[in-house]
C-alpha cells in the first residue's frame, strides 16, 4: 500500500489515528517522513490564545504582542483599540514527570521493550501534553500516543523495522 499523503511514491509503513474534540476523527496510512509531518501539523493545528477587546469583550483574530507602543487595529465590533488578554496566576508549583521502563531477556543483550511515558512540552503550542512512546522489539512494534491539553490525540503505529528515529 502506498502513502496516502499527496502523491508520495513511498510505501505506507505507519498507521496514524487523530482525534479532535471538535472535528471528525482521521486515519492515515503514511510513510515515515509523512508520519513526522502529521505529528508537527497536528500540534500546530490547535488554537493558540487570542486577545479580546477590552471594551466589548469580543475575541479578536490578531496575534498577542508584547509591544506597548504598537497601535492595534480598531475592534470590528465597537471600534476600541484597547485589548484584554486573560492571564491566570496561581500560587502553586507544577511538577512534570516522565517514566521510562525497559525490559530485557536474561542472558541476552539489547532491550525487548523500551517504553517512555509522561508529560511533554510542545514548542508549537507553547503548552504541555502527554506523550507515550513504546518500542516493542519482541513483537516488532512501534507505538506513539500524543495527548494535548484540549483533548486532541494522535496515535502512530508501525512495524519497528520500518520506524527509525
Amino acid at each position: 500500500m502506498r502513502c496516502e499523503l499527496g502523491r508520495c511514491p513511498e510505501s505506507a509503513t505507519h498507521l496514524v489515528h487523530i482525534w479532535f474534540p471538535d472535528a471528525l476523527d482521521e486515519t492515515w496510512r503514511v510513510c515515515r517522513a509523512h508520519d513526522r509531518y502529521l505529528k508537527v501539523a497536528f500540534s500546530r493545528s490547535r488554537p493558540r490564545p487570542t486577545p479580546s477587546c477590552r471594551q466589548c469583550d469580543q475575541p479578536l483574530n490578531e496575534p498577542v504582542t508584547d509591544a506597548q507602543d504598537e497601535v492595534s487595529q480598531p475592534c470590528p465590533y465597537c471600534g476600541s483599540v484597547k485589548r484584554h488578554i486573560r492571564v491566570r496566576l496561581y500560587d502553586f508549583a507544577n511538577a512534570y514527570e516522565v517514566i521510562r521502563r525497559q525490559a530485557k531477556q536474561p542472558g541476552k543483550g539489547g532491550w525487548l521493550r523500551d517504553t517512555t511515558s509522561g508529560d511533554d512540552y510542545t514548542r508549537d503550542l507553547g503548552a504541555w501534553g502527554h506523550r507515550t512512546v513504546d518500542y516493542d522489539h519482541e513483537h516488532n512494534q512501534y507505538r506513539e500516543l500524543i495527548k494535548l491539553y484540549d483533548g486532541s490525540q494522535l496515535e502512530s503505529t508501525a512495524m519497528l523495522d520500518n520506524h527509525h528515529d
